[in-house]
């Protein structure tokens, strides 16, 4: 198993692998990003916040197909200035990891909306990745991807739907399930009643 790690780790990933610098439609993660946008598309046309941005290659490709609100969150100030070179959307740095009704505050989205969240290739990197789950408005639309693999990055990993069930089900109903290479994603909702007992 990974370990949860900091800013300078990956800045140096985005300064150097060749991976995210490629454009959208040449990245590996091309199919996954096509998903994404399927589930996306079939929520309806609320804001979109994607939580852990990265480099920008997802929200320039719903630029490309016409998602205008659009928020972008990364801890990483290396990712974000290359995500603001990418393309037209909006991003923040910000520390997801520090909360993320504050940052929902500050950019005017608030809880009376309502807002599809993004996050692929994220909460395997987190801590308290359940933290951040039960922080999502109630009954907001989540889509996310998790890794069946393990990384030095990986706090952890998932060896089938049964184990994301396990992980996540208080929270969140899984609506869609589709494994992509070594990543399952899902579209799910919010659930407004917690089962998950607070840390």
């Amino acid at each position: 198993m990974g370990t949860v790690q900091d800013e300078a780790y990956y800045g140096k990933i985005y300064r150097e692998s060749e991976r995210y610098a490629r454009a959208y439609w040449d990245s590996p993660d091309f199919p996954l990003y096509a998903r994404v946008w399927q589930y996306i598309a079939y929520s309806g046309k609320w804001p979109v916040v994607e939580l852990g941005s990265g480099t920008g290659q997802l929200a320039h490709y719903l630029w490309d197909v016409g998602i205008r609100n659009y928020l972008g969150i990364d801890f990483s100030g290396e990712a974000i200035s290359r995500a603001g070179k990418r393309c037209e959307q909006r991003f923040v740095q910000a520390d997801l990891r520090k909360g993320l009704q504050s940052i929902l505050e500050r950019e005017k989205l608030g809880e009376e909306k309502k807002i599809i969240f993004v996050g692929c290739e994220l909460l395997e990197h987190l801590q308290d990745d359940l933290g951040l789950v039960r922080s999502l408005p109630a009954k907001s639309v989540f889509v996310f991807s998790v890794p069946m693999f393990n990384e030095r990055g990986h706090a952890r990993w998932f060896t089938n739907k049964e184990s994301v069930q396990n992980q996540y089900g208080g929270l969140l109903d899984l609506i869609d399930e589709t494994r992509f290479n070594s990543y399952l994603i899902y579209r799910s909702v919010r659930k407004k009643t917690c089962y998950v007992a607070e840390d």
